[in-house]
């Protein structure tokens, strides 16, 4: 019974309108650091990547590898057209990279590097998506994009 008593009467009108709370931008996704991988020193056991019958990469294993696969991948030169111009000893140095933290088996190098290439890709289309199409209206700005590309 208070509450309607409350609601019509004209104390409203001395107190003062707060302003609406100020909402916090959403965090979107990061670069992943993977710390749990980046952190294992020399002397410490490599990670057991575990498989399933196809010889996939099965459990928490395979997050760690995937995540650390799209840490390589953004260490690779976006200057490549593409990851088929990518030098062979780079893609041998990702793989170098990965077989220092996991325990992988040599016949799975292909699909390794492949899933580094396809990171990489999605990496470099990240930054053209954030940092060349909103400035494609202006030229002055892409020409300064294109003259650090042709390094």
């Amino acid at each position: 019974m208070d509450l309607q008593e409350s609601s019509t009467s004209d104390d409203t009108e001395d107190t003062e309108i707060e302003p609406p709370l100020l909402r916090k931008e959403k965090k979107g996704r990061s670069a992943t650091m993977c710390p749990k991988v980046t952190k294992l020193r020399d002397g410490e056991p490599r990670i057991i990547v575990s498989y399933n019958s196809r010889g996939q990469p099965i459990g928490n294993t395979k997050n760690d590898l995937a995540s650390y696969e799209g840490l390589v991948a953004r260490k690779v030169r976006i200057t490549y057209e593409n990851w088929k111009a990518v030098p062979k000893d780079v893609k041998k140095s990702c793989w170098k990279a990965l077989k220092v933290k996991f325990v992988l088996k040599k016949d799975e190098r292909r699909k390794r590097v492949s899933a580094i290439g396809a990171s990489w890709k999605k990496f470099k289309s990240l930054l053209t998506t954030k940092y060349i199409h909103p400035f494609e209206d202006d030229p002055e700005r892409l020409s300064i994009c294109q003259r650090y590309m042709k390094r």
